[in-house]
């Protein structure tokens, strides 16, 4: 067996090349590269797919958590919720508005936001809660919604690894980013739904809080052109060529995520009967398995087993945020007890749509061999 790739973005491209050629030439023709037709027809297509009212393409998903939270007019000194085994992300745009994140502790069973945990979080401060649905699975939107309702705090869905996850919330599904008061999106290249470069997108059911978004990625510019209406705006821009990919890719979303959930419950099944290795899934299994994210006692040891098995492994985050010197002031809202301990004991195994039959079959073989007292 050659090595098993933990992704390789060139399968998909090679068998839609065609097609990926055809949607770049229709935008070198038109002579339109920025704010054309494509990024208009991408947003009201994906706002479909969404079942939300609004969707606005900007740069990235880091900006579009960021615009966000301004949106929801937080600022300088004010308090927003989140975890901290997420990557930085929602710390960074937490920092770039001058807010300070708190972080609460996670489910030992899926490594979501524990929010039964934010009540105790919440102060005069906080502004705003960021649930981030992290590795395709959602965080407990209906919880969290009854908890953050009280209080009046609003929620803004980091959906950057849970594209056409569905969640329950009042007795329907939704789809990730639909239930919150803004969903966030990064089409980065490795997601569910990736374009060939930076690209990202919000989403809302709330037309003004659309419009103070546009505004906010387009300098400010509410009313018309050059002028500024909105203070802190900003160049943030999902361009034409990205938009165009994004329309052939997002037809084939929910076959690609079928087939990443099914390459999870195989892993799932194969460590079934081996207590050196657990595969992290949410209760409801209607994520979208953007990562297959293991756990072992010794981390070193089964990437040293998994490189000797020649597949390629990743680690979904290596540092907590708030062992990140970069991020301060920063506050602690809970023990972190679970996210400390689990830390050290995640691995990310391949699991992209493209990944060959025998490719999983010989993945499952090995996470079923796995021991601890292997030795190379």
């Amino acid at each position: 067996m050659n090595v098993i790739p933990f992704n390789d973005l060139s399968r998909d491209s090679l068998e839609h090349r065609h097609a990926y050629q055809h949607a770049l030439d229709e935008v070198i023709q038109s002579g339109w590269y920025i704010s054309g037709p494509h990024v208009s027809s991408f947003c009201e297509q994906f706002a479909r797919y969404l079942a939300v009212r609004s969707c606005i393409g900007v740069g990235n998903g880091t900006d579009a958590l960021e615009i966000g939270l301004r949106a929801l007019e937080v600022g300088l000194g004010d308090e927003v919720i989140t975890v901290a085994n997420a990557g930085g992300y929602s710390s960074t745009a937490i920092a770039l508005v001058g807010a300070i994140p708190v972080y609460v502790d996670i489910n030992e069973h899926d490594h979501l936001m524990n929010v039964e945990l934010v009540s105790a979080a919440l102060t005069k401060k906080t502004k705003a809660v960021i649930a981030t649905h992290l590795y395709g699975s959602c965080v407990n939107m209906q919880r969290l919604i009854e908890i953050t309702s009280t209080a009046g705090i609003p929620i803004l869905e980091d959906c950057a690894q849970a594209h056409g996850a569905e969640v329950p919330v009042n007795g329907c599904l939704h789809k990730a980013g639909a239930s919150g008061t803004l969903g966030a999106f990064s089409f980065y290249p490795t997601k569910n739904l990736g374009c060939f470069g930076d690209g990202g997108a919000l989403v809302t059911q709330d037309e003004q809080l659309a419009q103070t978004c546009c505004s906010l990625a387009r300098y400010g510019w509410r009313h018309k052109r050059y002028m500024v209406s909105d203070a802190k705006g900003r160049n943030s821009r999902l361009d034409e060529v990205q938009a165009a990919m994004l329309l052939e890719k997002l037809p084939r979303l929910d076959a690609g995520n079928e087939r990443r959930r099914e390459i999870l419950q195989r892993y799932v099944h194969a460590v079934s009967s081996n207590e050196d290795v657990l595969m992290l899934q949410a209760d409801d299994k209607r994520g979208v398995a953007h990562l297959a994210v293991a756990r072992t006692q010794d981390r070193v040891h089964f990437q040293a087993y998994c490189d000797h098995k020649r597949i390629q492994t990743a680690i979904h985050y290596p540092i907590l945020d708030h062992h990140q010197s970069g991020f301060s002031p920063i506050r602690v809202g809970s023990d972190l007890e679970v996210s400390e301990r689990t830390n050290s004991q995640i691995t990310s195994l391949p699991c992209f749509p493209t990944l060959a039959e025998e490719e999983v079959t010989y993945v499952c073989d090995a996470l079923s061999r796995y021991r601890l007292s292997w030795n190379p």
